[in-house]
């Protein structure tokens, strides 16, 4: 396959390549990565950390975060969190 090819598929045409963290060439100024997260995503972000919730919380009336297993796991996940504290 040709890359003319890929580029008229729809796929955006790549620019000159340069040093990660420069400016093509000019003096002090560095490049600074930038991301962007569109409305949609964040509103699949926000719908996804809702049923997280609603999972927990029908976890939580059902008793399963006492069964003794459950509670061994989030003993040891507990601890392992504390013993990774900074001392002050």
């Amino acid at each position: 396959m040709a890359i003319n090819e890929i580029i008229s598929s729809g796929a955006a045409p790549v620019g000159p390549m340069r040093k990660p963290g420069t400016n093509g060439g000019k003096k002090g100024e560095e490049i600074k990565d930038r991301a962007d997260v569109s409305s949609a995503a964040k509103s699949l972000l926000e719908s996804d950390k809702q049923r997280n919730l609603e999972k927990i919380q029908l976890r939580v009336e059902s008793g399963f975060y006492n069964q003794p297993d459950v509670l061994a796991k989030i003993a040891e996940e507990v601890l392992k969190d504390l013993r990774n504290l900074p001392l002050e």
